[in-house]
């Protein structure tokens, strides 16, 4: 990254870590532009939207910084590309991230162009924990954080690499206690010991459930055990994800979900957390976004390509086979069974600190 001032738009939350990333920019004598996303805009059941509270701490920060600010609204741009492919994705069954299809479609397209026309800004910033670099031949590569606990490449692995090239991400260098420590040193203490915000950023504090109903009307599915047994029909199990625990009064047993069969209306269950229904070896990935131009190279000219890959945020790394089949699709084997692979969710590609990549999962091959 040049090391001469440049004009670089900051997406700012009124979180610790935007913040600082902003204060670290102005620090090395960047001309720094703070920009606020609106990208929802319904209050929560009290009638009071979380979002005023994080507006009031984007500006306040901006204004300790010394630096512009910009408020952008995304409304229609998030319901459109984001919030309406979550629903229907419920719909048929997957279970879909919308962290990530937000950073791909909003943060690093739709602000990243918004910057470049209307601020003049070529450059975005944002707090994520990840590092970029650049290899011998000029591709950008994207690293993993050196605080592991907090990396978020997985997060970043469906961004193009068109867009990286002109992303920055300031705190990827520094541990989450450094970042707070320096919010603190530099007189932000509102903003140093604010609760992070955890979970699907526009349903907050709400319960899932309850929110998924307001737009997805309740249904009856038959559930079915793994050895055939039929458990009757039972409701709102149709918003479980794979993996997790069924909630069906009167079984005494753990039971966890195995599939959903959105046009049969069937649910499929097993007993205990350990059953080899839950684990897979094989699936396919969608959608592949290769950040490393080599590595898409290589898998293109071989059909085959050996690294490691993450099915979840911070899930261990795992070793696996990558095999190019058509169209984007690729299938993937690892030498041990991975828990709860998910349609809908996202898998990134790792090769040692570098994150080659990653795409949508679609249905996995148990180890039944």
């Amino acid at each position: 990254m040049s090391t001469s001032r440049q004009a670089i738009a900051v997406a700012m939350s009124g979180g610790v870590d935007s913040t600082i990333a902003a204060y670290l920019l102005r620090k090395r004598g960047h001309e720094v532009v703070g920009v606020y996303m609106k990208n929802w805009d319904i209050a929560d059941e009290t009638g009071i939207c979380s979002a005023d509270a994080d507006v009031t701490d984007f500006v306040h920060s901006c204004n300790h910084l010394g630096i512009p600010y910009k408020e952008v609204n995304f409304v229609q741009d998030y319901w459109h590309q984001v919030f309406s492919p979550f629903i229907n994705g419920y719909k048929q069954g997957i279970t879909p991230n919308p962290d990530i299809t937000c950073n791909k479609i909003i943060k690093f397209n739709s602000l990243r162009r918004y910057c470049r026309e209307n601020l003049g800004i070529n450059s975005l910033a944002t707090g994520h924990y990840a590092q970029l670099s650049t290899s011998s031949d000029g591709e950008v590569k994207l690293m993993q954080a050196v605080d592991r606990v907090k990396d978020q490449t997985y997060f970043l692995a469906n961004v193009d690499r068109t867009s990286l090239k002109n992303a920055m991400f300031p705190i990827g260098n520094l541990l989450k206690s450094e970042v707070k420590k320096l919010a603190l040193k530099i007189g932000l203490q509102r903003i140093a010991t604010r609760k992070e915000s955890m979970g699907i950023c526009f349903i907050g504090k709400r319960n899932f459930k309850k929110f998924i109903n307001q737009y997805i009307e309740d249904q009856k599915y038959d559930v079915y055990t793994v050895d055939g047994v039929y458990l009757g029909k039972h409701s709102n199990i149709f918003l479980s994800t794979i993996g997790e625990r069924a909630r069906i009064s009167g079984m005494s047993k753990r039971w966890y979900v195995v599939s959903k069969d959105s046009h049969r209306k069937v649910v499929t269950l097993a007993p205990g957390i350990n059953h080899p229904a839950l684990y897979s070896c094989s699936f396919h990935i969608s959608n592949t976004n290769w950040i490393s131009r080599n590595t898409e190279l290589k898998i293109s000219s071989k059909n085959e390509l050996k690294c490691y890959l993450r099915i979840r945020h911070l899930a261990p790394l795992a070793p696996c086979k990558i095999k190019l089949q058509h169209n984007g699709v690729v299938e993937v084997t690892t030498q041990q069974p991975l828990f709860a692979v998910t349609p809908g969710q996202y898998a990134a590609f790792y090769s040692q600190n570098e994150c080659l990549g990653g795409g949508q999962m679609v249905m996995p091959n148990t180890s039944l």
